[in-house]
């Protein structure tokens, strides 16, 4: 179980058990156990609560190990498992309950926040096990359970006024927040808390955020933390600094709430896919094959049909700056293209212009900045897919998305987008 809880968590939990209780009665479980993503156990899971019938007792009886539980979190796997009859194996441990198991990751804001773990004594029909993980969904995205948080994030942030306001924003959005107001105690925060993420201001005294994240990405212990830098600098250059000192994102200030929520949830995602592997590798040779002097090929370069209207001004400045030989403005113009799509949810789009700007990057020769951005190109058009119905269209997307992380070396978010790609 989970270690000291507040009034508000106890709250949440007793009204979580309520919700198993019925489930159980509902479906003749054996045995259900809900797991929750938890900062204060090492292994990173905690049972939030379990629910038996007797003469099963739910603290004996055997099943999913701790271990398990986290990489099934981590590889966030969106549909239910089948009630299959239980091939014991070393993902389980102890005498199980009863015969069949059902597990299913239960989301909050499209990141992975619990895992149902449950056994029956005859299978559980899907359209079942569905409406199981619906109901228990559904309890996590109340307000009932605003006290179990989804994840960590540290807020360094120099300006109480604005701190305040990010620490109140994400609590509300069901985040545990540890709130520092320079980057030498976020980097003591960051590497005793093991944060999922760190939000992160550009302007701060004792060591600014550049310095900050510099020192966290070359730092083993930290440097797989994703880090999003808060910043109120408009100028594409200084999102080129922050790029190549090692974070993942960038959000300007002002910044509306809806959007800075959605982009750290997507960075939760990106972090489950990533599992243990990090993103911070440097791969030994150039990230795709060049053929043009200007490092930009016709197929890398070419506009999809119907994605970026004729004559648009931006695009076709930073194609004609590749063609002088102008790298530095190459990458700054397409970067510049990338920012506003994205904000515009023009996925395919800031996908390529995301790629193009790589791919001069790399004849700069800058190959730090060339694989962080050859990354977003390929979650810009992972993300296209997500938002895709189009069967075609989004398996399309997912290979671009294997393409874009194979050249930067990212293999496990390649493998995952791989095999999106086959299940369609």
């Amino acid at each position: 179980m989970i270690g000291q809880l507040s009034s508000e968590q106890t709250q949440a939990f007793a009204e979580l058990q309520a919700a198993t209780d019925t489930l159980v009665s509902e479906l003749s479980l054996a045995l259900v156990r809900i797991w929750v993503r938890s900062p204060d156990t090492k292994r990173g899971v905690a049972i939030a609560c379990s629910s038996a019938v007797a003469p099963h007792d739910s603290a004996s009886s055997g099943g999913l190990t701790p271990e398990a539980v986290a990489d099934v979190l981590r590889a966030a796997r969106p549909e239910p498992e089948r009630s299959n009859p239980t091939t014991f194996d070393a993902r389980f441990r102890g005498a199980l309950a009863a015969p069949y198991h059902l597990g299913a990751v239960l989301f909050r804001n499209a990141a992975p926040v619990a895992y149902l773990e449950a056994y029956s004594e005859n299978p559980v029909e899907a359209a079942q096990s569905a409406k199981a993980r619906e109901s228990l969904t559904r309890f996590f995205l109340s307000e009932a359970a605003i006290a179990i948080p989804t994840g960590t994030i540290v807020v360094a942030e120099d300006d109480a006024t604005t701190r305040a306001i990010l620490t109140r924003m994400l609590r509300r959005n069901h985040y545990r927040v540890i709130d520092v107001e320079n980057g030498k105690q976020a980097c003591e925060a960051v590497t005793e808390e093991q944060p999922d993420l760190l939000l992160l201001d550009w302007s701060m005294p004792v060591m600014d955020g550049r310095e900050t994240a510099t020192r966290l990405k070359t730092d083993p212990s930290t440097r797989t933390i994703p880090i999003v830098m808060l910043t109120a600098h408009s100028q594409i250059e200084d999102k080129i600094g922050a790029l190549e000192s090692g974070v993942q994102d960038f959000i300007t200030k002002p910044f509306d709430e809806r959007d800075l929520v959605a982009r750290i949830d997507g960075h939760m995602i990106w972090r489950s896919r990533l599992g243990e592997t990090g993103d911070a590798r440097t791969p030994l040779g150039p990230p795709v094959a060049l053929e043009h002097a200007s490092g930009l090929t016709p197929s890398e370069t070419e506009i999809p049909t119907g994605v970026v209207p004729i004559g648009d001004a931006v695009w076709r400045a930073a194609v004609a700056a590749a063609s002088v030989g102008n790298l530095a403005e190459t990458v700054r113009l397409f970067l510049a293209e990338a920012e506003v799509c994205d904000a515009g949810h023009r996925y395919v789009r800031a996908a390529v212009a995301y790629r193009s700007a790589s791919i001069a990057a790399a004849q700069l020769p800058n190959m730090r900045l060339s694989n962080k951005l050859m990354s977003l190109a390929g979650k810009m058009f992972a993300t296209a897919a997500d938002t895709e119905h189009n069967g075609g269209e989004k398996q399309k997307n997912l290979v671009n998305a294997a393409r874009c992380f194979l050249a930067c070396a990212e293999l496990a978010l390649a493998k995952h987008a791989l095999d999106a790609a086959l299940a369609e």
